[in-house]
């Protein structure tokens, strides 16, 4: 299996992809962001969904204190990570917002989420309650933790939905494009961005 950036949800210390425990405390074992599961196989993914639907293992999206207090949390949010690597999105999206109501105060929980909404599809082709509520889930996102990712996504959602359907938006996909380069994205994290999206990065992003 792929390496996958893992600790201990108890005492932090780090644990190699093979463990399903800690060899120091025997305390489960915490996938830490959705970034952790880039380079790892379908098959491997089912297997971690597996393991954390059967309690084995759980996951967060922060830090090992947010996993022991909230397991609740912790399991929603690995399921969520799980489902969308597998481009799963209504099951995603399920757990994803049972990580909200668990009282999720991880930013990427509400930008993953955004991220489900568009099932891997353009915003233009989503109905305009959809892309309302993603935006929210974005602002959430954003009031826990400014992030150039955050606002890329923000201006992508802007300009393919309300750009190129002629509708007024304020801010705009340009302000929210300029807030993504004020806070330094960088092209790589556009294109894992646009990567899990499924789309192509639009060509007025990188004119």
């Amino acid at each position: 299996m792929p390496a996958v950036d893992l600790s201990c949800v108890s005492c932090g210390a780090g644990i190699s992809p093979d463990i399903h425990k800690c060899e120091y405390c025997g305390r489960v074992i915490v996938i830490k962001n959705f970034a952790s599961l880039k380079n790892v196989a379908n098959k491997d993914i089912i297997l971690w969904s597996r393991l954390i639907e059967s309690g084995n293992i759980t996951a967060t999206g922060s830090t090992a204190e947010v996993g022991r207090a909230i397991p609740e949390y912790a399991s929603a949010f690995s399921l969520a990570c799980c489902y969308l690597r597998l481009e799963l999105y209504d099951k995603a999206l399920v757990f994803f917002e049972k990580a909200m109501n668990y009282g999720s105060d991880n930013p990427e929980t509400y930008f993953l989420a955004a991220t489900a909404m568009l099932k891997g599809k353009k915003p233009f082709l989503h109905s305009i309650t959809l892309i309302k509520k993603a935006l929210e889930y974005l602002n959430a996102a954003e009031m826990l933790e400014p992030r150039s990712d955050f606002s890329l996504l923000a201006a992508y959602i802007k300009y393919d939905f309300f750009s190129r359907k002629c509708l007024r938006i304020e801010p705009d996909w340009q302000c929210e494009l300029q807030k993504a380069v004020d806070l330094g994205i960088s092209y790589e994290s556009a294109v894992d961005l646009f990567a899990l999206l499924k789309s192509d990065i639009p060509d007025v992003f990188v004119g």
